[in-house]
């Protein structure tokens, strides 16, 4: 039921995701996820952390994050989405940080960088940016600017990171193509990649002004489907053919017009019944008196 009290458990919820994972393949543009997003996030986000106390409760609890990412796409307006939005942002910003104090110079102290989880990033964002579609006024309503304003020195911050680590795995895997390296290596580096590419698109949507969603991402774990070879048919232009066989059609066409056949009339006991004659009365003058029409 998604109107049921949510239970930490290690089987509730490793069934709960199942029964997710078995319901996703039927969203569409045309099945909405509504109740399933609403209900996740006001009743199972927000026990991540009692969650992630289980036994395997991290892999558990980054599961219920990714599933709520792959259905939120499907997501309707409902009344209930702003409580969403709020418990989505209030744990997006556990995740990201505040930027750390600049460094003293004087005693050479230096804060610690901080364990970002990129992969929870992602989601989280992901969800968020579905979510301030039908919510735009969370960020842009002038009671919100200060919301607004903490959220964006997060997002400078984790920006830096982010693009410190996309020059350093697009290096990687530009080595890796010239040295032996276990496909799996390779594989674990080109998810990462993707994964911080897709924080940065969707920063860079929420820093425009005002912020827009229109960047299309894939989320990093899911297969990227490939572009079709074939070349589309535009509608207003003739597709172009191949010289020889146009020439053959020509001739062909010429020989047909050229060539016919004459009419031959029918003979045998087939042409018993025509008489040609002209004589009165013949089917080339009507029966009965009166003139003649030539």
């Amino acid at each position: 039921e998604l109107d049921a009290e949510f239970q930490p458990s290690p089987d509730n919820v490793a069934g709960f995701l199942q029964c997710v994972r078995l319901a996703l393949p039927y969203f569409s543009a045309f099945i909405n996820s509504t109740d399933f997003v609403t209900y996740i996030c006001l009743f199972v986000v927000t026990k991540l952390k009692e969650i992630e106390q289980l036994e395997g409760g991290s892999e558990l609890s980054l599961d219920v994050i990714k599933l709520l990412a792959e259905i939120s796409p499907y997501l309707t307006a409902d009344e209930q989405n702003k409580e969403c939005t709020e418990v989505i942002h209030k744990v997006l910003l556990e995740y990201i940080p505040l930027p750390p104090p600049p460094t003293d110079a004087e005693n050479g102290t230096q804060s610690d960088e901080p364990d970002l989880k990129f992969t929870h990033i992602e989601c989280l964002l992901f969800v968020f940016t579905h979510f301030l579609k039908h919510c735009p006024e969370f960020l842009t309503a002038a009671d919100n600017s200060q919301r607004f304003k903490d959220l964006k020195a997060r997002l400078q911050f984790l920006a830096r990171g982010v693009q410190n680590g996309i020059k350093t795995f697009r290096e990687s895997l530009v080595s890796n193509k010239s040295k032996e390296t276990k496909a799996e290596e390779t594989k674990l580096k080109a998810i990462a990649l993707r994964t911080m590419n897709n924080i940065n698109s969707l920063i860079k949507d929420l820093f425009r002004i005002p912020p827009t969603f229109k960047t299309a991402v894939t989320l990093s774990w899911k297969p990227v489907t490939a572009a079709s070879t074939k070349v589309p048919v535009t509608a207003g232009i003739k597709r172009e053919s191949d010289g020889i066989v146009s020439e053959e059609k020509k001739s062909a066409k010429r020989d047909s017009k050229s060539v016919r056949e004459l009419y031959q009339p029918p003979g045998g006991k087939y042409s018993t019944n025509v008489n040609f004659s002209q004589s009165r009365g013949s089917n080339f003058y009507p029966r009965g008196r009166g003139k003649r029409f030539y």
